[in-house]
């Protein structure tokens, strides 16, 4: 599973020790002379904002993390989430606090008053932007498809098994020749729980079974070491699923050229908080 402790694990005295480190960052950054503070996410940067600098307004921006997890605690928190209750009061006390928050749907303009307890004038869309020129469609085909995945998938494979290790899943040319006719299917993003990529996978593994056509899928994303429930690898194994290839975690700069590889871009999420 993902390394990083959630946050309802965490307890008093390490939650001080996060504190007093983002107290120590922020003045270290300037914060006591800016004119407003924004601070992304709900975590002991807010707190640490409040104790050394309550004079200095804040923005909160929400990109959807802590309302999953408040929504997971209202419903019920796992028993190893013994800390839960206090977390959820401060990420709620921290979002009383903020001046404005930033939201990234309309939905979530919708919801996030009463998951907060805030007033919902207080509650900003604030849509995520991208760039144009970066991402406009330059589609790769023929020859220069296959010499981007033989690049990303064979000659420098940056997928990864339970080690976490990048590289420590490649393939050969020969699986390649998935790629050779028909459609590429990217998914581009963690390997969160809420992203239900072993269902995906399941259900690539059955269209395959059913249309008899190879059609790879792609998972480009998931960061090393970092993921959520069922490791990708495993379901690929459990299920049989042919052809579905990890490429691993690219920088920012090369998902453009992973986007115009591919034909469809798929998703199996159903609760993203961006709408």
């Amino acid at each position: 599973d993902a390394p990083d402790r959630v946050f309802a694990a965490v307890g008093d005295d390490a939650y001080e020790r996060l504190v007093a480190f983002w107290e120590r960052e922020l003045d270290e950054a300037g914060a006591g002379d800016a004119d407003v503070l924004h601070l992304n996410h709900l975590t002991p940067i807010n707190e640490a904002a409040v104790r050394a600098f309550p004079n200095v307004p804040a923005v909160g921006h929400l990109h959807g993390t802590e309302l999953l997890m408040l929504r997971a605690i209202d419903d019920g928190a796992p028993a190893e989430w013994a800390h839960a209750d206090a977390w959820a009061e401060r990420m709620r006390s921290w979002a009383r606090r903020c001046r404005r928050l930033l939201v990234l749907s309309p939905d979530a303009v919708d919801r996030v008053p009463a998951l907060l307890g805030v007033e919902p004038e207080r509650v900003v869309w604030a849509p995520n932007g991208f760039e144009p020129g970066s991402f406009d469609r330059r589609p790769l085909t023929g020859r220069e498809r296959i010499a981007l995945w033989r690049r990303w998938l064979v000659e420098d494979p940056r997928g990864w098994d339970e080690s976490g290790e990048p590289g420590s899943v490649s393939y050969s040319e020969e699986d390649l020749a998935a790629f050779a006719d028909g459609p590429v299917l990217l998914y581009v993003g963690r390997f969160t729980e809420v992203k239900r990529i072993p269902l995906m996978i399941r259900a690539h593994a059955r269209n395959r079974e059913r249309s008899g056509r190879r059609v790879p899928l792609v998972l480009l994303g998931g960061f090393p070491g970092e993921w959520e429930g069922e490791h990708p690898l495993r379901t690929v194994r459990e299920s049989g699923a042919p052809d579905v290839f990890l490429a691993g975690w690219r920088g920012h700069e090369d998902l453009p050229d992973g986007l115009n590889a591919a034909d469809v871009l798929v998703l199996a999420s159903v609760h993203e908080q961006f709408g």
